[in-house]
Order: structure tokens, then C-alpha cells, then sequence
């Protein structure tokens, strides 16, 4: 055989040529350069600009769009990252068949498009946050605006590398493009309500699996809420409001609730199936009731002593549920007093146009109805023997602790630790985003197999 002439560079040194020649190739497309250059900053005016409304006097804290505008943010970040990534690999498909005989590392070749496309996202997010956050002033909220829109463009360009490397025509790839997109619509959150997804009640308030797959759910979530929590009013009473939430709850809405299913246990008209299952709700419901609540009052035990229809120990459970409501709504005055303090102090810091400024700039009741279902009369549901709170779910505690919540709650658990849902989301972005990655890396299309269509 005729001496080996040639060798591989090392991985690095194959990363480092194809990021070079992907970035030459790119810069001197003029086309590519114009498009990429013009498109974020005209479609960041135009979804700003329609979601800012037609008022002459504009007021962030009145502006009905603002959760419309998060989640069509997070939709064109995602359709962002996937028209600049769509032709990536399939635009190179004779170069890779031409350089196939030198046994190149594609995980450097992919690693180098991965690059590429995070390098774009990272300049093109920045472009839309800084002009939505300029027209529609949301004050201090770029730098969260334009994590969760980069980590959703890196998304969209990672999942259309996917696409690109397993199609062989640039006509199929374009023409999937809106199928990959819709679902990130209608699951996101807003326009489908997810308690319509569900095959059947669970007994929890969890978005379904499908919702939980879907990136654009996580950046909507995590915008929603960020903005509530931590804008410059809210970040100092979110606290005692978290408090007061549950209390009001417990003692206006869940203490009566279970009252009433107790003399539905005594109706003359309850079948034995029906009483069997009202005294199973009563027990899971007083025992997630005294967690909740923090008090031990012995009613899961005297509910679990019940033998219908004899009435004894009823009215001990009565009493015992009304001494509760007592304790909670002395609890309750105790923390409205506290959050009526921090509200006189920061009145007086402050002054009267002060405070009524900040409500203004700061906190936005179309977003604060959302996060707290405002728009759901029922504060709670009984579904699957369980009876399923629905008010403020952003005040809500999780009780699962592997980081499903309601959705819109205001913290995620995993384990023992408790998240942020800006954090745990950017973070669930990310993993999508890696596992993406990975299923590029090393999982190289083969040339027999790629679709040919």
C-alpha cells in the first residue's frame, strides 16, 4: 500500500477548522448575513409594538398583552433558532460525502454547528429583549428576558440540527418546520388550558406529561412568574401574600369544603360505595391539611374512627375543624399585620405618588390574574378522590419531589431542595438543550439511512 501521507488532527484541532469554515461560510453569504441581522430586531418591533396596545397613555402595570407577549417571545425565539439551523447540516451534505473517506470526527462536526448556533442565538435574543423590554417598559427584566429566550432559540436551533442531519432535501426540512413549531403553541400553556389535555382527573393539579415535554411551557412559566416575583413591588410582600394565600384557603375555602363532605357521609340517600369514598377524601384531606397547616388536630385520626351511619364522634370532628379555622384566622391577623407594616414603611420611603409609580411600572394585573387563575371562580375541584386546590397556584407549595407543580407555582421541588421556578425552568431548558445536543453528537446519521425524500 502507498505510504499514509495525511493524519487526522486531534479532536480540538478539528472543532476549531469546522467552526472556522462554518463562520467564513456563513459571514461571506450576504443573504444570510441581511436576514440574520434584520429579522429578530423586525419581529421584536412587531410583537412588542402589537402587544403594547393601541392606548395613547401607556402604563405598564394596564397593559392587558404582557403574558401574550412572553409567550409569543418564547414562540419566535424558538422559530428563530430554527430557521438560522434548518440548513445547516443539509446545505453540507456533498462536502461531509466528499470528506467522508478521511474519517473526520462528526462529533467535532456537529459540536462545531452546536457552536455556531448558540453563538447566533446568544447575539439574536439579546437584540429582541432589549427592544421588548425598551417598548413595553419592563424595568430590571432584560437580563431574565434574555436567558429564557436564548436557552428557547438554542432549543429551536438544537432540535432543527436534528432535523437537518436526518434529511436529505431542503424542501422536507422547511416543510416540517411549522409541525415542529405548532406543538410548541398549542401546548405552551395559553392557548389550550392543560386541564383539557388530560385522558382522565388526576388527583393533582400537574400539567399533563405532553405539557411537560414541551420547552415552550417551561420559558412561558418561567417569564410569568419571574416577573411577578421579583419585580420591585411584589419581591417585598411575596412572603406574607404566600402566607396569607394559604391561610385564607385553609380557613375560607378547604375547612368548609370538608365540613360539607362530612354531612354528605350522613345522608340518607349515600350509597355505601359513596360513604367508603367520602371517608377515604376526608382522611387524605385532614392529614394534607395538618401538614399544610403545621398543626396537629387530630381529626385524620377521629375521621378515620368514623363508621357511618352511626353519628358518633361527628360533631368532636366539627369542633376540632372549627378550633382549626380559629387558630388559622389568628394566624392570619398576626401576618396581615406584618405585611401592612412593610406596606406603611415603604409608604412612607416612598410617599403616596411614590407607591401609586411603583404599581404602575412594577406590577401588571393581567400577568397578576394569570398566575393566580383569577380567571377560575372555583377555588378548588374535587377529581379522583382528592380535592384539588385552584387559586394561586403561584403561592403554592409543591408537594411533589420530582419537580412537577402546578402550573405557574412559585417554586419547584427536587428532593429535599426547593427551587426557584426561574431557576428549576431555565435549568429543565437546558437539559432538553443537552439532550439535543447529545442526540446530534453521537447518534451521526447514516448515509443509507438518511431520508431521502
Amino acid at each position: 500500500p502507498p505510504p499514509q501521507t495525511l493524519s487526522r488532527p486531534f479532536w480540538p484541532r478539528q472543532l476549531a477548522v469546522f467552526l472556522s469554515r462554518t463562520l467564513r461560510a456563513r459571514l461571506s453569504n450576504r443573504a444570510f448575513r441581511w436576514v440574520n441581522l434584520l429579522e429578530p430586531p423586525l419581529l421584536a418591533v412587531l410583537t412588542a409594538g402589537l402587544c403594547r396596545g393601541g392606548a395613547s397613555a401607556y402604563v405598564f402595570g394596564d397593559n392587558p398583552y404582557l403574558h401574550v407577549y412572553f409567550f409569543m417571545a418564547v414562540i419566535v425565539a424558538i422559530f428563530l433558532g430554527l430557521s438560522i439551523s434548518a440548513e445547516e447540516i443539509v446545505r453540507d451534505r456533498r462536502i461531509l460525502r466528499r470528506e467522508r473517506f478521511l474519517h473526520l470526527s462528526w462529533s467535532a462536526y456537529s459540536g462545531a454547528k452546536l457552536l455556531h448556533i448558540t453563538l447566533l442565538s446568544l447575539g439574536q435574543s439579546a437584540v429582541f429583549a432589549g427592544i421588548g423590554v425598551g417598548l413595553l417598559h419592563i424595568p430590571g427584566f432584560f437580563f431574565r428576558l434574555w436567558l429564557v429566550l436564548f436557552s428557547s432559540a438554542v432549543f429551536g436551533g438544537f432540535l432543527g440540527l436534528n432535523v437537518s442531519a436526518r434529511f436529505k432535501s431542503a424542501v422536507t426540512v422547511y416543510i416540517l418546520l411549522p409541525l415542529l413549531l405548532l406543538p410548541q403553541m398549542l401546548l405552551g400553556g395559553l392557548i389550550i388550558a392543560f386541564d383539557d389535555l388530560h385522558p382522565r382527573p388526576p388527583p393533582h393539579a400537574h400539567p399533563p406529561w405532553i405539557g411537560e415535554l414541551t420547552a415552550s411551557r417551561w420559558a412561558f412559566e418561567a417569564l410569568a412568574v419571574e416577573q411577578f416575583q421579583s419585580n420591585a413591588l411584589q419581591r417585598h410582600f411575596l412572603e406574607s401574600d404566600a402566607t396569607l394565600s394559604r391561610l385564607d384557603f385553609a380557613v375560607t375555602d378547604w375547612i368548609p369544603a370538608l365540613i360539607g363532605r362530612l354531612d354528605a357521609l350522613y345522608l340518607d340517600t349515600a350509597s355505601p360505595e359513596q360513604r367508603q369514598a367520602i371517608r377515604n377524601l376526608l382522611i387524605r384531606e385532614l392529614n394534607a391539611l395538618e401538614r399544610k397547616t403545621g398543626r396537629p388536630s387530630g381529626a385524620s385520626a377521629a375521621a378515620s374512627r368514623l363508621r357511618p351511619p352511626d353519628r358518633s364522634g361527628v360533631d368532636d370532628l366539627k369542633s376540632a375543624l372549627r378550633v382549626l379555622a380559629r387558630d388559622l384566622q389568628a394566624e392570619r391577623r398576626n401576618v396581615q399585620r406584618q405585611r401592612n407594616a412593610i406596606h406603611d414603611a415603604m409608604l412612607a420611603m416612598q410617599g403616596e405618588d411614590g407607591m401609586t409609580r411603583l404599581v404602575k411600572t412594577h406590577a401588571n394585573r393581567a400577568l397578576i390574574d394569570l398566575v393566580r387563575n383569577r380567571r377560575q371562580l372555583a377555588p378548588l375541584r374535587e377529581q379522583a378522590g382528592r380535592l384539588i386546590r385552584l387559586s394561586d397556584p403561584v403561592f403554592q407549595d409543591p408537594d411533589s419531589p420530582w419537580g412537577r407543580a402546578p402550573f405557574m407555582a412559585g417554586a419547584k421541588r427536587i428532593g429535599p431542595f426547593r427551587l426557584r421556578t426561574f431557576t428549576f425552568n431555565v435549568g429543565v431548558l437546558w437539559l432538553m438543550n443537552a439532550a439535543l445536543a447529545a442526540c446530534l453528537a453521537f447518534l451521526p446519521p447514516h448515509p443509507r439511512r438518511t431520508a431521502d425524500i
